[in-house]
């Protein structure tokens, strides 16, 4: 992972982190949202509305549902030029 990539990631877990709390530190590839036992729709938008505010992209209907972990954040984020 290049110091770009880390950069990004790193924004994606401060993100995960703040909506989850200290209880639930997110870090990892693997991590799949639904089993944080934390997670609901509200959780789920709020992440979607962090994600499009700290990297201002808007996210399509099916790239909404398909966002519940870490590695599909990192696809969509590498697909729409963010991240390599």
């Amino acid at each position: 992972m290049n110091y770009c990539q880390e950069e990004e990631m790193e924004k994606v877990y401060k993100i995960t982190n703040s909506i989850f709390g200290e209880q639930k530190t997110i870090s990892g590839d693997n991590v799949d949202f639904r089993e944080c036992g934390m997670w609901d729709s509200l959780v789920h938008m709020q992440i979607i509305a962090g994600i499009e505010e700290e990297f201002q992209v808007e996210l399509t209907e099916d790239e909404i549902i398909e966002m519940m972990s870490i590695s599909k954040i990192k696809e969509l984020l590498r697909n729409k030029g963010i991240s390599e």
